[in-house]
């Protein structure tokens, strides 16, 4: 049985709006924040930096931990965590190495994020924290594995 994989993600906004990338995947198709697996020795604060400029080309600065949940299948064949910071936008990179994976990147009004196909399932949790009506800090979901 394989460990806990983490995965690192960014709440990019601009406005009303907040980043999701479309990728393509074992299972289909599907909308998630930028973001991916943390390297071995390698900081969170790194991983999400590397993750999202090579995703989407955009430069960003970490801000503080959002929402914390789990992706546990229910054979127990998978097990990710994880972490979404807050990030902001700092500059662009004029070549970058794009994620085979990443089908395109699209900005979704906050309002819209229900009728995305977001994996994990975090819709409603995001839009909390995007109006700040969170009733926490940080938001501890558990598993999110549907």
């Amino acid at each position: 049985m394989a460990e806990p994989r983490l995965r690192v993600a960014a709440l990019v906004r601009r406005g009303g709006t907040l980043l999701l990338v479309r990728q393509r995947g074992a299972d289909g198709e599907h909308w998630l924040l930028p973001g991916g697996g943390v390297e071995w020795g390698e900081t969170l604060s790194a991983a999400l930096c590397r993750e999202v400029e090579e995703e989407v080309g955009l430069r960003v600065a970490p801000g503080g931990l959002a929402i914390l949940c789990e992706s546990i299948s229910p054979a127990g064949s998978r097990h990710i965590v994880h972490c979404c910071f807050h990030a902001r936008i700092t500059g662009w990179v004029q070549r970058p190495r794009r994620d085979p994976v990443v089908l395109e990147a699209k900005w979704w009004l906050v309002s819209d994020l229900e009728s995305a196909e977001i994996h994990p399932p975090i819709a409603a949790a995001l839009q909390r924290v995007c109006r700040g009506s969170a009733s926490a800090q940080v938001e501890l979901l558990g598993n999110t594995w549907v």
